[in-house]
């Protein structure tokens, strides 16, 4: 799963645009091209996660999602699709929610979701990592730093960033069209937070 995690499983996906697995039994058929944790890859790993979950509770991925996390923590402005799994909606105010689970190490509201000791993993630069960000990577996370401020953000298509920065207690939302990737949103993250640290 850590290998799963930090996109280093080393499994042979189908190129882009061939069918990938739909569920953990066809991922078991997949071969490998790299040992596992030696080199990083962007590709469909974390879905390996997905599949795997709906192995272990025998129910649909967006169910789960919404009976364990999204009804716990009062997210309702969301929409997923089963089928076309790589694609979830949400809303800012409730990606803000996930900004301060993530400042609070796990505690949102006085419940824990996950603990102080996976928080950490999940934040440590298990690799160099690749494109498309070309920054360290843990789990999910792409790890930076600008001036003495380290900070790390979850990255979807088209330039979205949900970016935490701890030692200023804070977190950045960005949304942009997703037309094209959107490299200058990185210079907001940036000039955010020398905005912040002023404050």
């Amino acid at each position: 799963m850590k290998h799963v995690m930090t996109k280093m499983s080393g499994i042979n996906w189908p190129f882009a645009g061939e069918k990938i697995p739909s569920d953990i039994h066809e991922v078991f058929k997949l071969k490998f091209k790299d040992i596992p944790g030696e080199n990083f890859e962007y590709k469909p790993d974390p879905q390996i996660m997905i599949y795997l979950i709906e192995d272990l509770y025998g129910k649909n991925i967006v169910n789960i999602m919404d009976e364990k996390l999204f009804k716990p923590l009062g997210i309702n402005n969301w929409e997923w699709n089963r089928d076309d799994i790589e694609s979830i909606k949400i809303s800012v105010d409730d990606l803000t929610i996930f900004g301060q689970l993530y400042l609070k190490k796990g505690n949102y509201m006085g419940k824990y979701y996950f603990s102080e000791a996976f928080y950490l993993d999940s934040i440590f630069p298990y690799s160099l990592g690749g494109f498309p960000e070309g920054k360290p990577y843990g789990y999910y996370w792409w790890i930076d730093k600008y001036q003495v401020f380290e900070y790390y953000c979850a990255c979807g298509f088209g330039g979205q960033k949900l970016c935490i920065i701890p030692s200023l207690d804070a977190s950045i939302i960005i949304i942009s069209k997703m037309d094209k990737p959107h490299p200058e949103n990185n210079a907001i993250i940036r000039n955010a937070i020398s905005l912040l640290k002023e404050t």
